[in-house]
């Protein structure tokens, strides 16, 4: 799992703005768009508004004005480049 925590301070952003930079920045950083945004608890409905492919979660541990974008990936452990199968040989001691 990717995640990447986004904040911007212009309240006169409306949430969807402030989530088409978060999502344009984290894709030109990561080299994927996010799947998942957590969210504040009192963060608005964004029905019509919201990004397309991004999925909404409101959350307690998110604070207002911020968003936790995430790409959720059941493939991948940590590292991009280490697979699920590999993760026995990772956590194993080396002997």
């Amino acid at each position: 799992m990717i995640g990447m925590m986004w904040f911007d301070p212009d309240v006169r952003k409306t949430p969807a703005q402030m989530l088409v930079e978060g999502i344009a920045y984290f894709a030109s950083k990561y080299g994927k768009r996010p799947t998942l945004a957590r969210v504040h608890l009192g963060w608005p409905e964004m029905k019509d508004d919201a990004p397309e492919g991004l999925r909404i979660e409101r959350v307690r541990y998110v604070l207002p004005r911020n968003a936790l974008l995430v790409v959720e990936d059941t493939n991948v452990v940590g590292n991009p480049d280490i697979r699920l199968e590999n993760q026995a040989n990772i956590t194993q001691p080396i002997s």
